[in-house]
């Protein structure tokens, strides 16, 4: 069940002996995306699901006893005709990052950019984040970005939504969790509510 409003996330115990360990973006798509990795809880030390939860924990410690273990969420990406699962985010943007630029989050932070503050991994939602800056508020929004105060502002969007389609603009790419994805033209995202458990 996701979480609500003034409620208790999680439980506490421990990681079991053999679980996965990820430690950044990249290793948490693979572990999502092979077979059989969503059945069992995931440690985690590193990456932008990591910093949402206030991971802290090294490997080690996960498996020692009084860790939270908390259900998350899993995005689920349809790229034109391949399917990926996602545990942070989707972005679609510019090499350069020119034009505008798109993200669909299931946490806070891309990097060390809290792009989405008032995402949650476990809610039941996606934030689609849609930004249309020029160079001059682009650059004034980056320096606002590690702190979230970048919004409000008339140039960029935030809706909480259950699925977002989003037609890839020409000179733009496609990143799921950090993955470069070439040559797509569409992006149709969704979410699976209490998909997996993680261990930080």
């Amino acid at each position: 069940m996701t979480i609500k409003k003034g409620e208790e996330w999680g439980t506490v115990g421990t990681l079991p002996q053999g679980s996965p360990i990820a430690s950044s973006n990249r290793d948490l798509f693979e572990l999502i995306n092979t077979g059989g990795s969503l059945d069992g809880p995931i440690g985690l030390t590193g990456g932008d699901l990591a910093r949402t939860t206030g991971a802290t924990a090294s490997g080690a410690d996960l498996y020692g006893e009084g860790r939270p273990l908390l259900p998350i969420d899993i995005g689920t990406v349809a790229l034109d005709d391949e399917d990926r699962f996602f545990a942070a985010h989707v972005v679609i943007r510019s090499r350069w990052w020119s034009g505008p630029v798109t993200a669909v989050l299931n946490v806070s932070f891309v990097g060390e950019w809290n792009v989405a503050p008032r995402s949650h991994p476990n809610d039941g939602r996606l934030d689609l984040v849609e930004a249309t800056l020029g160079w001059g508020d682009k650059i004034k929004a980056r320096s606002r970005l590690r702190s979230g105060t970048h919004v409000p502002h008339p140039g960029i969007s935030i809706r909480r939504v259950r699925t977002a389609t989003v037609d890839v603009p020409p000179g733009h790419g496609v990143w799921v969790d950090g993955v470069a994805q070439p040559g797509v033209r569409r992006v149709v995202c969704g979410i699976r509510a209490d998909a997996a458990t993680i261990v930080i």
